[in-house]
């Protein structure tokens, strides 16, 4: 009886602290409109290669209205095979109002070979793999949306 008191002591210890984490979870939504002409450096063979490299820096808003500058890296990593598409790790840092405030993400997607961004109506789901000031410690994921319109959204997923 007492083993059957503990293990239904330990179950509710551990429902509630996954309750707990899950509950802690709270969305960012930045949106911006069509993506800049990025820079583009061919690093690798000449033409579409692994190594060329995509750089931008552009305005966006955050639903709550702050002002947040987006920085992004994107490299390509490598062809996909018997198409025009390309394997791209893309890494995006964007800066709140608060210039301590960052939420930095990360991840790769399938990128059509002759466009610089994804396609319209397309969304990619990458890692949050960090943040600093408000967002110190952050991790979750981020969903960014190419909007048939051509502008984009990015809906942060953190705890």
């Amino acid at each position: 009886m007492r083993r059957l008191a503990l293990t239904a002591t330990t179950l509710v210890i551990l429902v509630t602290a996954l309750g707990a984490c899950s509950s802690s979870e709270r969305t960012v939504t930045v949106n911006h409109g069509a993506a800049p002409t990025p820079v583009y450096l061919d690093l690798g063979d000449t033409g579409p290669s692994a190594g060329d490299v995509r750089l931008w820096s552009y305005d966006a808003t955050s639903s709550d209205g702050q002002k947040v500058r987006s920085d992004v890296i994107m490299t390509t990593t490598g062809l996909v095979t018997g198409t025009t598409d390309e394997y791209r790790d893309t890494h995006l840092v964007f800066t709140f109002a608060n210039p301590a405030d960052e939420l930095i993400v990360e991840g790769v997607a399938t990128y059509p070979g002759a466009n610089s961004v994804l396609k319209p109506a397309t969304t990619v789901s990458r890692s949050v793999i960090g943040g600093s000031g408000a967002y110190a410690g952050a991790t979750g994921w981020c969903d960014s949306t190419h909007n048939a319109d051509g502008t984009w959204t990015h809906v942060f997923h953190i705890h």
